[in-house]
């Protein structure tokens, strides 16, 4: 901050000369006295003040050297006719029409002069002492026969004794602005040539620095298109360049001399009209959080719109827009002004440089403005701010890409450290992920039944493959205290971590249930309500199969929730269990049914989930049910183990892949005892 303010105080030094001492001398009622004026030591001057002035009227220089005429009125000069009221009247004139400006200048001894003409709008000839010396464009007083041209000139006039009189002859029926609204300079020739090759050099030197900082910063944001900032800058930098080449020395119409007038001005609209919302584009994506969006749109808005405005009309009406863009530009300022303070209040990166632009820009357009009233130095300087503010916004923006570089040569050059600490870190939070798996594993494990039996009557063999080191499935074989074997098989949707976590709320819920003496379709019904209370916000579901063996019967008893059609399997036959009914978590206070159907000796009961059948081959054939129900009717005279073994392996050379896709259950279930009464007898001791 302190350098900030000691840099600040420096720049205003440096433009503020030393105050001259009298101000100077300016046009009074059309005559102007130098008598006292030293060109030589005081320089140049502008010739400011009140001039003749006669509406729709081309005064002769014959009328205007025997003594003035009569004038309408005293004109300011330089300023546009517009306001102008001839003896005071109401109307103003308005732009469009012709007339007379004249002068009488008393000179002090010197040697030969130079006349600078900047801008006249928009055809003259001018007449110095009587005779004409030259002009722009055709005057008339009928349209028809009138052209404008726009090129500042200077024309060297002899010396031809103590007085000089100037006459222009104006004329404008295009312009929205008419009359001698640019400044008119009286001064020696090498003094005149002198301000011509500097005010040139400086207008080019712009023009060229920015054209070089708006490639500059576009070739950056073709390379990182996210910094938007290099984006708006960059289409900033060639709007002002072109403004550069229309204003000021005119350097377009001096390369040119027949550029059309009206597409001259249109080009110094467009540039003012775009300029001033990109640059706020720009000031935004510098500092979002303190420029409002809602104002950049708004200006955007404006600006493209009266931009498209000033392309399809003709001069004289979008000439009216330039008032209103003045005004949305002066209330954008504000917002910019307070969007700057927040920044550099909230130190945000890059907000001092950028202020430091914004002061020096505004002091010199202050030093040219003020120049002649309080006289606080000599010279034309906002060309110069402008290519520091401009200058300024480039030095911040390559300190954010700096910044950015050196962070990004600090990752490379300690990358293999930074590499390494996040290995070790990755590591041991791999590890001590492995080891919750494992721990979860010997949770949900334990939670499975131990070993196979012993079951009179019955050989059963339970074959469990998850997917990951935990799995969705859950099962659970039990003896009821009637002799009944209960057998549970449930799936929950998804893989892993999720579903495992799944399986121990199916186990928490199905454990208060297992021994009810109750039908499996009143057991499935309780099951579902309680599941359905605790976890319906889960919005998880899951499918399972239910099922009471009463050997003494032989008969079973069985209820399903979504779950695949299971198989019954005898010699030389097949059936499937299913009942027709919603998944678990579906829906509340569902009714489940049941099924009942013979289960004779030497049948085979075969139980899975669907991932034992859910895998592909690599022409995308799914192994399905019916292949599944085949190798289990192939497979009725092997023992259990035997069965499960083959089946799983059959599956795996029918897929080439040695892991399924998804969580394997496959349970046998063999009817092995003829004397069913000796098993019910000897199930009922065990029990």
């Amino acid at each position: 901050m302190r350098r900030f303010a000691f840099l600040l105080v420096l720049f205003v030094a440096a433009f503020c000369g030393a105050p001259r001492s009298e101000p100077p001398p300016v046009v009074r009622d059309g005559i102007l006295d130098l008598r006292t004026w030293d060109f030589e030591k005081q320089g140049p001057i502008r010739l400011e003040g009140h001039w003749f002035f006669y509406w729709k009227r081309f005064v002769s220089p014959q009328e205007f050297g025997e003594g003035p005429p009569a004038p309408d009125g005293y004109i300011e000069s330089p300023r546009n006719w517009n306001s102008f009221r001839i003896d005071q009247g109401e109307n103003e004139i308005g732009p469009m029409g012709w007339g007379t400006y004249g002068i009488r200048i008393l000179l002090p001894p010197t040697d030969q002069l130079s006349l600078k003409v900047y801008s006249l709008a928009s055809a003259y000839d001018l007449y110095v002492n009587g005779r004409r010396i030259d002009g722009r464009g055709v005057i008339s007083s009928d349209p028809s026969k009138y052209h404008p041209q726009k090129n500042p000139q200077i024309y060297r006039l002899k010396s031809e004794g103590p007085e000089l009189t100037l006459l222009f002859q104006v004329s404008n029926f295009v312009d929205a602005f008419g009359g001698m609204w640019g400044p008119v300079t009286l001064g020696e020739s090498e003094q005149i040539d002198s301000l011509e090759r500097n005010l040139l050099a400086s207008d080019l030197f712009l023009c060229g620095s920015l054209l070089i900082m708006g490639l500059y910063h576009l070739g950056l944001f073709y390379y990182r298109p996210k910094e938007k900032a290099a984006l708006f800058l960059g289409l900033v930098c060639p709007l002002v360049a072109t403004r550069t080449l229309v204003t000021g020395a005119g350097y377009l119409y001096q390369v040119f001399p027949d550029f059309p007038y009206e597409w001259g001005v249109r080009l110094e609209y467009i540039t003012f009209y775009l300029g001033g919302p990109l640059f706020v584009m720009y000031l935004r994506s510098l500092f979002p959080d303190e420029f409002h969006r809602f104002v950049q749109r708004v200006y955007m808005a404006v600006g493209i719109a009266l931009s498209l405005f000033v392309i399809i009309t003709p001069l004289y009406l979008f000439g009216r827009t330039l008032l209103p863009m003045q005004l949305v530009t002066l209330v954008a300022c504000i917002f910019a002004i307070v969007a700057i303070i927040l920044a550099i209040y909230r130190r945000r990166p890059g907000s001092f440089s950028f202020a430091f632009g914004v002061i020096a820009f505004a002091i010199t357009i202050g030093h040219d403005i003020l120049g002649y009233y309080v006289n606080i130095g000599p010279g034309t300087w906002a060309p110069f701010g402008l290519f520091l503010f401009l200058f300024a916004q480039a030095f911040l923006l390559s300190t954010r890409f700096a910044s950015a570089f050196a962070r990004v040569e600090d990752l490379t050059y300690n990358l293999e450290q930074k590499v390494e600490l996040r290995t070790r870190q990755l590591s041991s939070a791999l590890q001590t992920i492995q080891e919750d798996i494992q721990h979860a594993k010997a949770v949900q494990t334990n939670t499975l039944p131990i070993g196979s039996g012993p079951w009179p009557g019955l050989e059963i063999h339970p074959e469990y493959l998850p997917m990951t080191e935990i799995g969705g499935d859950y099962y659970d074989i039990r003896r009821l205290e009637n002799g009944n074997v209960r057998v549970f098989l449930a799936d929950a949707t998804g893989h892993g971590i999720q579903a495992a976590l799944m399986t121990m709320s199916i186990y928490a819920e199905y454990i208060g249930l297992r021994d009810d003496l109750i039908p499996p379709g009143e057991i499935l019904t309780k099951l579902n309500n309680q599941y359905c209370d605790r976890y319906s916000r889960l919005n998880s579901l899951f499918t399972c199969f239910l099922m009471d063996i009463d050997l003494e019967k032989n008969t079973i008893t069985y209820s399903s929730a979504g779950h695949p059609q299971q198989i019954v399997i005898g010699s030389g036959y097949s059936r499937k269990l299913y009942v027709q009914n919603r998944l678990i978590g579906v829906l509340n206070n569902y009714q489940y049914d049941q099924a009942e159907e013979d289960f004779r000796p030497g049948e085979r009961i075969v139980l899975f989930t669907d991932g034992i059948f859910e895998e592909f081959d690599d022409s995308a054939e799914e192994f399905g049910e019916d292949k599944l129900q085949e190798i289990a009717l192939a497979g009725v005279s092997l023992s259990a183990e035997e069965f499960c073994s083959q089946t799983i392996e059959a599956v795996r050379r029918f897929s080439s892949n040695q892991s399924f896709t998804d969580d394997v259950t496959l349970i046998a279930i063999d009817h092995k005892l003829d004397d069913v009464g000796a098993a019910v007898s000897e199930s009922k001791q065990t029990t």
